[in-house]
């Protein structure tokens, strides 16, 4: 029994130490915890004040609504930025104020002469440097409000050319722009870290364009108040959806110029040749009808307003001459329909003519059709600016007409850029081949008929007269 009590005894014991070093660990765990609490309590905080604010980056991009295959010179743009501050009430608005700080510098979007315009018919170019508020100073943290404008022409090369044309001298619309500066613990600096943009109403005063005191700005859109970078929205005003971003502020302008310079190097010229073998008929007229569809940029034109074919006449925009080296004398143009931007041009030619359109703007779209005509397979080369195109030269069955390019290629028409732009057609005769007689040669057969008929009719009295001198037996 001891024993057996005694070994009760010791497992109790046992029991009693494991319910200690469990309440131990117990309260050595919460105390752990509760210092892990409080040490990111602490760190927390600090972490927070000492993590660098990212600044926030804004841009201003150029487009320039452009035809492909128009040659782009160089084009620069200026944008100016005015501090601004809000008029006493109850006047509303913004006005230049007397600060000089901060001041963000006149940015300039240049684009390199030599771009290649692409079939989407715009290009775009950001400012230099691309985020407007590298390199501003700020007084202080809180919100700044400035306005921006695109300064008056700064293309003075184009406005004196006769053959380059901007829609506009400058891109009329204005831009309320608000940054937001906070102060950075981390760097002890201060940085923009929010931005909004919203367009607005501006009247450059006076004649010059220089902003003065008394400009008014004006907000003209509803969503300013609540423009939140980078996420879309609804326009308040269409209701449709929107992607709101400050970066997204674009001015617009439209170009364009003309090509070509007179009738031995023009913007378009369609030449006809009739291939010598077989017969080929070298006065027969053959029939082209030419589609041109004007850019819209030269049809908005507004100084001198679009553009046209003169009144009444081709001539001087469409006329045909002679191809180099071929001596014929040019036939008239048969018509011109369509009043813009669409136009088509009927013509007959003749071996070694030509219609040439001595100037038409770049970017003209065009094709043209040769009609149909019996015994004859058409053939064509073209051209855009001195290069022959992808596909040429052209063809199709013989007594077939044939358009370049064909109705349901992509793209369906070709484009007018610079000069050694047009089509080549030449013609080749397949003779039919003779089946019976020549009506021509009847005249002869009839000859040969009759000397034919003469020498039997003398053969067979010759005969009758040897039977008749023979002996008669009796």
């Amino acid at each position: 029994m001891l024993n057996i009590k005694l070994c009760k005894t010791g497992k109790n014991e046992v029991r009693k130490g494991n319910e200690n070093m469990k309440k131990y660990f117990s309260k050595l765990t919460l105390a752990i915890v509760a210092a892990i609490v409080l040490s990111l309590g602490v760190a927390v905080p600090a972490m927070a004040a000492t993590a660098p604010l990212e600044a926030v980056e804004i841009g201003v991009t150029k487009r320039i609504n452009v035809a492909q295959g128009t040659t782009m010179p160089e084009l620069n743009f200026d944008f100016v930025f005015t501090l601004l501050e809000a008029q006493t009430a109850p006047a509303t608005g913004y006005v230049a104020s007397s600060a000089t700080s901060p001041n963000i510098p006149t940015r300039t979007a240049n684009f390199p002469a030599g771009l290649t315009v692409p079939a989407s018919n715009f290009l775009e170019w950001q400012t230099n440097p691309a985020n407007i508020l590298t390199g501003v100073s700020w007084p202080h943290a809180g919100d700044f409000v400035f306005g921006l404008h695109e300064a008056v022409n700064t293309n003075t090369a184009i406005a004196a050319a006769d053959d380059m044309f901007l829609r506009y001298n400058i891109n009329n619309d204005a831009y309320i722009l608000v940054v937001r500066v906070s102060n950075c613990e981390a760097t002890g600096t201060l940085v923009p870290t929010e931005a909004t943009a919203a367009r607005a109403t501006f009247t450059l005063p006076g004649t010059d364009g220089t902003p003065g005191t008394d400009s008014v700005w004006d907000r003209t859109d509803p969503k300013f108040p609540n423009y939140t970078p980078g996420e879309e929205g609804t326009d308040p005003t269409s209701g449709e959806r929107v992607l709101v971003d400050p970066s997204d502020i674009r001015f617009t302008n439209g170009f364009s110029r003309d090509s070509g310079n007179d009738l031995e190097d023009p913007a378009l010229a369609i030449t006809k040749y009739v291939a010598a073998q077989d017969q080929g008929n070298r006065t027969l007229p053959f029939s082209f009808t030419i589609e041109l569809t004007i850019p819209e940029e030269a049809m908005n034109r507004t100084t001198p307003p679009g553009w046209s074919f003169p009144t009444g006449a081709l001539a001087p925009s469409a006329t045909t001459v002679a191809a180099p080296g071929v001596a014929i004398s040019p036939p008239a143009v048969g018509g011109l329909t369509g009043t813009g931007p669409s136009f088509t041009v009927t013509v007959e030619l003749t071996h070694g003519q030509r219609i040439a359109f001595p100037v038409l703007p770049e970017g003209t779209r065009w094709a043209v059709t040769e009609a149909a005509t019996a015994t004859y397979t058409p053939s064509a080369v073209v051209t855009v600016a001195g290069t022959a195109v992808t596909g040429s030269p052209f063809s199709s069955a013989i007594g077939t007409a044939l358009r370049v390019p064909a109705a349901d290629a992509t793209p369906n028409t070709f484009y007018t850029s610079g000069t050694g732009t047009g089509a080549d057609f030449t013609n080749t005769r397949t003779a039919p081949p003779i089946t019976g007689l020549v009506v021509g040669s009847m005249p002869i057969i009839a000859v040969l008929l009759g000397a034919t008929a003469l020498l039997a009719m003398a053969v067979a009295s010759r005969s009758r007269q040897r039977i008749e001198q023979l002996p008669v037996a009796y």
